[in-house]
This record gives C-alpha cells, structure tokens and sequence, in this order.
C-alpha cells in the first residue's frame, strides 16, 4: 500500500515538473516572437481607412472613459460607430454629449432595434457593418467593457498589409481590481486562454478586439453568417 502510494506521488511529481518545463517553452516562444515582431518597423504608408464598431448595452464603470481614449488613438484615418438597442438604453444618453468631444473623428450613434432573429450583439453588428462608407478599407470591432491604449488601433490594423492575414485579434486580460483571492482566481483562469495564441495556423478571433479587410469580410460572408 505505501508502495502505492508513493509511485503515485512520484507520477504526480514528474507531470508537475513536465508541465513546469512545457511553459517554460512556452514563455521562450512567446518572448522570441514578441520580440521579433517588436524590432518589426511597420509600413508608414499603410493607413487603410477603418470604420470602428462598438456595440453597446448599459454602461460599465470605464465606459465613459473608454469612449474618450477612442477618440485619441494614433491613427490618421477611422470613424467610429456605436450601436444600441434603443435610445432608452443607458449607453445612448451617456454616449450624446461624448461625442460632442469627437473633434478630428467622424462617430455614428445608431439605435438597431430589439432583435428578433438572433442574439441582441449580434444584431448591433449587423447593423453597424450595414451601411460602411464606401472608402472603408478594413472594420474593426471592440467590446465597450475593454480598456484599450492610444496605439491599440494601430497594432490591430498593421499586420494586415501582409495580404496573407485574414484578420487581425486580440485578446482580454482581466487585471484584479482588488487584492483578493476572487479577484486573483478570475485573472489566473482567464489569462491560461491567451497562451494558445500563436505563431501557428490554429488561431481564434476573440470578438471583442479584432479587424479584417472589407473585402475579405465580404468575401468570407460574415454578415450572411
């Protein structure tokens, strides 16, 4: 019986220290790829105009905030559109007077209408992406829950110039707002899903920051989708 035991904590042991040396692999690739990609100039001529779709319900504590930073990113060419469901939504009345500071960027606010055929997101999409101005090269998407910094739009837009992405994501980290052990639990199960991103084909887009070309939107028939 001890003798069972103790293979058993031997196993446990060299899967423990298996798993320890996968993720310091793990961590080398992603430090060698960032860094690649970090000394990687992107093309100062590859400004694409981009149209910027936040669909929105209520309004979260770093709402307004957000909206703001949209508002200053370092790019030269976007517009950006937030979608309600109606103009009862909390999300409208606080997003009015924002976009009075929208100076240098063109804002649409468009109410889509309670939906009836599919998820209410899903239907403020639809509605964003329906009537995109014709010099609109590449659409963007973000989540109104995510915090974002002025060279976010950028990072998101650049890879594109290589005609062999097909879209661009990112990804959320929750950063503890407190120091306790929820707070700590929801970052540490939340973050593991980001490490399987990669310089590899088997890649997901997570909805709430990403980008594509028009035309391969178009193509791919994501509205039909």
């Amino acid at each position: 019986r001890v003798d069972l035991w103790s293979r058993l904590y031997l196993a446990l042991a060299v899967l423990a220290v298996c798993q320890a040396v996968l993720m310091l692999l793990q961590t080398y690739e992603h430090r060698r790829i960032y860094q690649r990609r970090a000394r990687r100039q992107p093309t100062a001529r590859f400004n694409p105009r981009v149209e910027l779709i936040i669909p929105c319900k209520g309004v979260d504590p770093e709402f307004n905030s957000l909206v703001k930073q949209l508002f200053r990113q370092d790019y030269p060419a976007y517009g950006v559109t937030f979608v309600v469901e109606s103009t009862d939504d909390p999300a409208w009345q606080n997003l009015e007077p924002l976009l009075a500071s929208a100076q240098r960027v063109p804002v649409r606010l468009l109410a889509a209408g309670r939906t009836r055929v599919c998820g209410q997101k899903i239907h403020n999409l639809l509605a964003g992406t329906a009537s995109l101005d014709p010099s609109v090269d590449v659409i963007a998407f973000l989540d109104a829950d995510v915090w974002v910094t002025p060279k976010w739009l950028r990072l998101l837009v650049e890879p594109l110039q290589n005609t062999d992405v097909g879209a661009v994501t990112g990804y959320r980290w929750f950063v503890p707002s407190r120091d306790d052990w929820p707070n700590a639990l929801l970052s540490a199960l939340n973050a593991p899903v980001a490490l399987v991103l990669g310089n590899h084909r088997w890649n997901a887009i997570w909805g709430g920051s990403w980008s594509v070309r028009r035309a391969t939107f178009d193509r791919a028939g994501i509205r039909e989708a």
